[in-house]
């Protein structure tokens, strides 16, 4: 067995107790051909002179690594997963990659009907005109990515269960702190920042949950995730979700950046990319997205308040 200490700084190399030599070289593959991506995505923004994007980019890259690591180390292993009783898998990734292209589609139309504030060397730009309108927005969204979804995975023979909406809190707890106190100290820090209305930051948090933390998550990781782990291994798959995670995000971003179609491509593979793989991470190890979703409310609470 190797060595814990060895797994702390590379995640996705590390392999469970039960884990055949063929999945270990498939991680192996898939870490490489992920490390090339981001160089090439990097790169791409570097010579296109995106420079503050290169950089957070790079920065939350590096973080999200060294956080995966650690919580790799504290998870447990060996501990034996609830099989899925669901039918029909096949059938069910191609509802979900249906949703998620209708979805996507929705985006690239509605991004260009807000106003942006995008630079040509920052594409840091707001698409929410006000609470209101963003309350709205969350329930459509609630509705078509979790309720819709959830309705017509289980017609076509998901269990309900598979989806992880419970938290396992005995392997989670530390995973928690570990995760949630810096995300929490980096947005306690913005609100002061920018003297954000204290009493906005609550509704902000509630729309920011039902607009993308507990939506996206339940759609690309309770559900995509959860239905091609059936037909994939967990790399392929957290693989494949995580890229996918990353071109629904290009609307937003290719009006951020005026048209720049290559930008918008390496910000969509360095950025949300790389953050789907790390909260995909975290749905496999701990076999929920309470912690993903908890992670991804407070990241785009951040990204809202700091922006100002």
């Amino acid at each position: 067995m190797e060595k814990r200490g060895s797994r702390l700084l590379m995640p996705y190399l590390a392999s469970g107790m039960n884990e055949t030599r063929d999945i270990r070289l498939e991680r192996i593959w898939i870490a490489i051909a992920a490390i090339v991506c981001f160089a090439i995505a990097e790169s791409t923004l570097f010579v296109r002179n995106y420079l503050a994007d290169l950089r957070s980019t790079l920065l939350t890259a590096l973080v999200l690594l060294v956080l995966c690591g650690i919580t790799n180390f504290f998870a447990r292993e060996g501990e034996p997963r609830e099989p899925l009783r669901d039918r029909r898998p096949s059938l069910q990734i191609w509802v979900c990659l249906f949703i998620i292209a209708l979805t996507g589609v929705v985006n690239v139309i509605a991004s260009g009907t807000f106003s942006t504030t995008a630079r040509s060397s920052d594409v840091s730009f707001r698409l929410t005109p006000g609470l209101a309108h963003d309350f709205g927005l969350g329930w459509f969204q609630f509705g078509l990515y979790v309720v819709f979804t959830a309705t017509i995975l289980c017609k076509a023979g998901a269990d309900l269960r598979g989806f992880g909406l419970i938290p396992k809190w005995h392997s989670t707890i530390r995973p928690i702190l570990l995760w949630v106190i810096p995300m929490a100290i980096l947005l306690a820090t913005a609100i002061a920042a920018q003297r954000y209305p204290v009493g906005d930051v609550g509704l902000r948090l509630l729309q920011n949950f039902f607009q993308n933390g507990f939506s996206e998550e339940f759609l690309f990781r309770g559900a995509l995730l959860t239905r091609l782990r059936l037909n994939f291994s967990e790399p392929a798959a957290n693989a494949i979700q995580a890229a996918l995670f990353g071109l629904w995000h290009f609307g937003p971003i290719f009006y951020g950046t005026h048209g720049d179609f290559t930008a918008t491509l390496s910000l969509a593979l360095a950025g949300q990319a790389v953050f789907g793989a790390a909260m995909g991470f975290l749905a496999l190890r701990l076999g929920s997205i309470a912690l993903p979703t908890v992670m991804h409310t407070l990241f785009d609470t951040w990204f809202d308040i700091s922006r100002g």
